[in-house]
């Protein structure tokens, strides 16, 4: 059995239902009122890998011999945390970057966040040179209040593509179906960038020339 451990790194503007989104996808609890989160909240959640094409009850992700354990650190989005920014993402395998379709406010400050996932990780000398297995994803919340988008799906699918990060749509309130998405797609990536590392050790090993 195989058991690894990620950590993500969830940012994004305050109020866009970062908090809402993980709690929904840890233990399907939507918060009946809106509180601001202060520095950072950890989340742990283990997921069955590697994960189905199809789409599968959550349940069916935890009984599976090989795991990743996913450390969610769902981070403020309000500016008076900023210098703390780094300490909670520092070391992270993935990142979750979330956008409120009916607030443009929250897209435009896109760039800032991903920057900020980026920087962080290319400026850890000792994980720098596997920046390359660095996960991205970006989420486009409150779908289920489409009636207010400001922000289309368009839009969102073109930052995704440009920055080479996989995109979903979720709404935790209405409970869509789509909250676990973004997180199984972590998992199952973490997963198989494991086994590729595993195959690249193994040949390794075999084509290495006898000493004599």
């Amino acid at each position: 059995m195989v058991k690894l451990r990620c950590k993500i790194g969830i940012v994004g503007d305050s109020t866009v239902g970062k908090t809402s989104l993980v709690k929904m996808f840890k233990d399907r609890s939507f918060p009946n009122q809106y509180v601001m989160t202060i520095g950072a909240e950890l989340y742990t959640k283990s997921i069955g890998v590697p994960v189905p094409t199809e789409n599968h009850p959550s349940e069916e992700h935890t009984q599976k011999e090989d795991q990743v354990e996913l450390y969610m650190f769902d981070i403020s989005g309000s500016s008076i945390y900023d210098a703390g920014y780094e300490q909670y993402i520092d070391g992270i395998n993935a990142f979750i970057i979330v956008y409120d379709i009916t607030n443009p406010e929250t897209y435009s400050n896109l760039t800032k966040w991903y920057r900020l996932c980026k920087g962080v990780r290319a400026s850890n000398t000792s994980q720098k040179k596997h920046d390359k297995s660095l996960i991205g994803v970006l989420v486009a919340s409150k779908t289920d209040m489409h009636q207010f988008e400001k922000i289309t799906m368009q839009q969102g699918e073109e930052f995704a593509k440009e920055n080479s990060l996989q995109f979903f749509t979720t709404s935790a309130s209405s409970d869509d179906g789509n909250i676990e998405q973004p997180f199984l797609y972590i998992a199952d990536t973490f997963f198989k960038s494991y086994q590729e590392r595993i195959e690249e050790i193994k040949y390794i090993c075999e084509h290495k020339p006898l000493q004599h």
